[in-house]
């Protein structure tokens, strides 16, 4: 059964921590007025045609749409709805040749390397001769024509981002390869996609560790079913790895090749292809941290419009501002927000390789802040939990002047309700948990701007209310457990069909995995997620809906019990599990990192704090570890922590693993004994790459 979920009663505020609060500005006008607001949620539902026809009028269109939204769909559909039909477009030409035509000199982006100590500005106008130059390498070099599938597996640099738009241009997908796959992984997205050209660089640096990833890229070439596949292999070489071992008649030197081309006209470039609203635009492969990777399909048209539309409405920044998003470029955020949503709006953003800390300190984040006068942060919940436990008074942050900073936007895993309030104290701006997915391309819920108020309204421990053009309803569960009787989890969050723009188009190579997965129940997307929303629309989101665990026929989320132990003083950060109990089902594990320096050991303390807020039935054991597993983009591995606690003989460690050290001890700490040597490790990417200390 499907309906609104609207609790009864609201949650414990000590549980949720569901304050709401308002940030209004001295100034006439507010900082953040460009942000959607409740009348935009109205006007998407009830004028679908006349919100995003506006919207759409952020891009140019060759060829304009016939339509704007998708046809109706039926029970057989096998797609989300397809928006802008008719339409001719191109993401290369709006992100960059029209910008570049109108401001030659303005500042597309600024990439910030500490870990090899390089700043560089890159305009707008030089963007495109750089994108251009690419853009004929691969056609005329590699033969690389409209359709045809690219891998590109890279850190964050210039080179990465130029042949990223180079694919655009030209009509070629993408497929951005997270730099922290393991051959293994790597491969099987080479032959999912059927790229016969891959892009990479001689090496990524992650803090004091070179990392080789030519020498990645040939074993995954290697482990293909058919070596020959890859046709084309360029390699932009590092000057910190400049001795690789190259293929003859398969591997390029690109910085020899686009500099040749640098030097011929403009004019003999590629121009952009003009490309059906309909065309794929890029694959991004899901993580594999939860399963079999996925290539998420987007198109050209609707994709483009909803992030430029979105930089604008979700970001709320203006084309004068500067965006920093410190993700990686193949994670949805680092595509979505590093790349294409700043720059086909036309503003300036920060491309970051390095850490929100040790590289070289915790001030990372608010030195850039200054430098660059960035207006938004866009970053995940372990970069604060990270700054914060090492710097738990922000004395990094006072060194800086962080005043152009406007709001800080939290997203892709949970976030705790201790550090949004942490930041709020220390910075004085609105810190905005939002919930979206691969799938999904933009953000679901977020905060919304009030008008009346000049306010961003936001909640700590709520993700925002739905953004124009979703329309959430919550399938219908048995209750979940929250301590206040009557109120709880409504069960999994279900979105109405057609979804808005910019949403996935198909899964790659599987006409009808969209259907198979995502579309069982009639006329609605699954998300997987479980939560609930209260009467003012806002959205809490606390756990996938196999997170949520049966303890004596209780239902309990493991993410509300994560949230109270952030809850406590002296925890850094915490992951809660199911595992195995021959009583109960199952019981809930809670690993608990402390705050550096703190001497806290009491388990029974803890264990005690989360009765007293869920209930007595959330009997949860805690065991101190020294740090959570996660892969090297920050997310926590739910998946592995569950295997290990259950002596799953299935344990695969994920090949994205930022420390896969840690494994061994939280073995230990669990079970008290030894990890056994049966349990086999996966082809680590950083036992592969290897360990050249800088």
């Amino acid at each position: 059964m499907l309906r609104r979920i609207i609790p009864s009663k609201a949650l414990k505020p000590t549980l949720l921590c569901c304050v709401r609060m308002e940030f209004t500005s001295s100034h006439t006008k507010s900082p953040h007025s460009l942000m959607f607001t409740r009348a935009d949620v109205r006007r998407a539902a009830d004028d679908p045609d006349g919100y995003w026809g506006d919207a759409a009028k952020r891009i140019e269109f060759f060829t304009p749409p016939a339509h704007v939204s998708p046809p109706l769909l039926d029970d057989s559909t096998t797609s989300v709805g397809q928006w802008f039909r008719g339409g001719k477009t191109n993401v290369c030409y709006n992100a960059v040749d029209r910008h570049a035509a109108a401001n030659p000199d303005k500042v597309a982006i600024y990439f910030d390397s500490p870990v090899t100590g390089v700043a560089e500005v890159i305009t707008y106008g030089t963007l495109l001769q750089k994108v251009s130059a690419v853009a004929t390498v691969l056609a005329h070099e590699f033969g690389v024509r409209k359709g045809d599938c690219v891998i590109i597996y890279m850190p964050n640099v210039p080179e990465a981002v130029y042949t990223m738009l180079a694919c655009a241009r030209i009509g070629a997908v993408h497929s951005v390869v997270f730099g922290g796959f393991a051959p293994k992984e790597l491969s099987k997205r080479i032959v999912d996609s059927n790229a016969a050209v891959v892009i990479t660089t001689s090496c990524g640096i992650d803090r004091t560790k070179l990392l080789n990833y030519k020498a990645l890229v040939d074993s995954a070439i290697e482990q293909l079913p058919d070596p020959m596949q890859v046709k084309h292999c360029g390699v932009w070489v590092r000057k910190e790895l400049k001795d690789v071992a190259m293929k003859a008649r398969r591997d390029w030197d690109m910085n020899s090749l686009v500099q040749r081309r640098l030097s011929e006209p403009l004019s003999s470039a590629p121009p952009c292809v003009p490309l059906d609203s309909s065309d794929p635009f890029y694959i991004l492969y899901t993580s594999g941290t939860t399963g079999t990777p996925k290539g998420i399909v987007r198109d050209t048209a609707s994709t483009a419009v909803v992030l430029a539309h979105q930089t604008e409405k979700f970001l709320g920044v203006g084309r004068d501002e500067v965006v920093f998003t410190a993700s990686d470029i193949g994670w949805i955020v680092g595509t979505n927000f590093i790349v294409y949503g700043p720059l086909l709006h036309g503003c300036s953003t920060v491309l970051y390789e390095g850490k929100p800390i040790g590289t070289p300190d915790a001030g990372a984040f608010f030195r850039i802040f200054e430098q660059y006068r960035t207006s938004v942060l866009f970053t995940a919940p372990t970069a604060l939990r990270a700054i914060k436990g090492v710097d738990p008074e922000g004395v990094f942050a006072k060194k800086y002047d962080t005043s152009a900073l406007k709001r800080i936007y939290l997203g892709g895993e949970r976030t705790d309700p201790n550090s949004v309030h942490w930041t709020v104290d220390l910075l004085k701006v609105p810190v905005i948990d939002n919930w979206w997915q691969t799938e999904t391309g933009s953000p679901i819920t977020a905060a919304p701007y009030n008008p009346q108020t000049g306010a961003v309204e936001f909640y700590a421990g709520s993700c925002g209310i739905p953004c124009p053009g979703w329309y959430l309803e919550v399938k219908e569960t048995e209750s979940v457990h929250h301590g206040d009787e009557g109120s709880g989890i409504g069960g999994e969050l279900m979105i109405k069909l057609p979804l808005p723009p910019g949403a996935l188009s198909g899964i790659w190579g599987r006409p009808t995995a969209v259907k198979d997965v995502y579309l069982k129940t009639t006329g609605y997307f699954a998300t997987f997620d479980a939560g609930e929303i209260d009467a003012n629309g806002f959205v809490s989101v606390m756990a996938r809906t196999d997170d949520i665990i049966n303890v004596a026929g209780h239902r309990l989320s493991t993410g509300q019990m994560e949230a109270v132990l952030c809850e406590h003083a002296a925890v850094a950060e915490a992951a809660v599990v199911g595992m195995p109990c021959g009583l109960r089902g199952e019981k809930p594990l809670g690993l608990v990192v402390v705050k550096k320096g703190s001497s806290f050991s009491s388990t029974t303390e803890l264990e005690q704090f989360v009765r007293s807020h869920v209930g007595p039935i959330a009997i949860i054991d805690v065991v101190f570890v020294e740090a959570l597993p996660k892969t090297r983009s920050g997310k926590v591995l739910r998946r592995t922590i569950r295997k290990i606690a259950a002596k799953d003989a299935s344990l695969d460690i994920p090949a994205t693993i930022e420390d896969n050290t840690v494994i061994p001890k939280i073995w230990e700490a669990i079970h008290k004994e030894p990890m056994p040597s049966s349990y086999g490790f996966s082809d680590f990417a950083l036992d592969v790459l290897g360990g050249l200390t800088l």
